[in-house]
């Protein structure tokens, strides 16, 4: 499993069958080999040729002694989360694993963002003896957090960095 080049990403993404949670398991343990090596803080199965909506973040207390580095959710979207009925959008630099320069440096744009989104769908609870999925509905509790999973569900969607940002040059690998 290896990051497909952008214009081989699937655009006909369909939700993650339910029915067989073990084999999902074992293709999030495969997405986060990718993405550990990487060093990403997330990955939508898009990006290495899965036409499935799933993708992984890395878990917000990595820096713990836990087993489990990323979290890992399926069939999921978001919807921006305002109060007064005027959302605003914030900001974002980003990178992303798909979009390298030619010398396999990545690309940074500036991205508008939502600057809170609710967040629904199904997460995979791992456990090698019997995986099981959850129900999800949250905001995501960083700024950091929300933009991965802006990022990442977008990517679901068909919708790249590099089609609604302002690329920019700066913090060079």
């Amino acid at each position: 499993m290896k990051i497909i080049p952008v214009n081989e990403i699937p655009k006909d993404v369909q939700d993650v069958p339910l029915d067989d949670p073990m084999s999902v398991y074992k293709t999030f343990l495969r997405m986060e080999h990718v993405c550990s090596i990487l060093n990403g803080v997330g990955l939508s199965a898009v990006q290495v040729g899965i036409p499935w909506k799933m993708f992984i973040t890395l878990r917000p207390d990595e820096g713990e002694s836990i087993q489990q580095k990323f979290d890992w959710y399926v069939n999921c979207d978001y919807e921006p989360v305002d109060w007064n009925f005027n959302v605003a959008k914030n900001r974002s630099l980003e990178g992303c694993l798909s979009i390298k320069k030619e010398n396999g440096e990545l690309r940074r744009f500036f991205v508008e963002r939502y600057p809170k989104v609710k967040v629904k769908g199904k997460k995979l609870i791992a456990d090698a003896s019997k995986p099981i999925f959850k129900d999800v509905d949250f905001v995501p509790e960083s700024e950091i957090a929300t933009v991965i999973f802006q990022h990442e569900i977008d990517h679901q969607k068909g919708i790249l960095i590099s089609d609604t940002g302002k690329e920019i040059d700066i913090y060079p690998m």
